[in-house]
């Protein structure tokens, strides 16, 4: 039997800055020839967190997450770093 779990995703606000900056970095260091096609870019690393936040390991979330709702949980993706790469 297959069960529907409803999830919603919400994103610390360093990491909606961070979305929203990403477009820009990209495009000024020359990722992408065009803002649009960063733009895009950084849109679908949102719809892959989306789409994959459901296999990713979740973690039990600290007493202060309670005001989110009740057993929230939240995983994590690694940022890259330039030396990483």
């Amino acid at each position: 039997m297959n069960y529907m779990i409803e999830m919603k995703i919400l994103y610390a606000p360093n990491a909606k800055f961070y979305l929203s900056e990403l477009t820009e970095i990209l495009y000024y260091k020359n990722y992408f020839g065009f803002r649009q096609n960063a733009k895009d870019y950084v849109d679908s690393l949102t719809v892959e967190m989306g789409s994959t936040i459901h296999i990713k390991q979740k973690h039990k979330s600290p007493p202060d997450f309670s005001r989110y709702g009740k057993d929230v949980g939240y995983v994590s993706y690694p940022r890259v770093s330039e030396k990483n790469k």
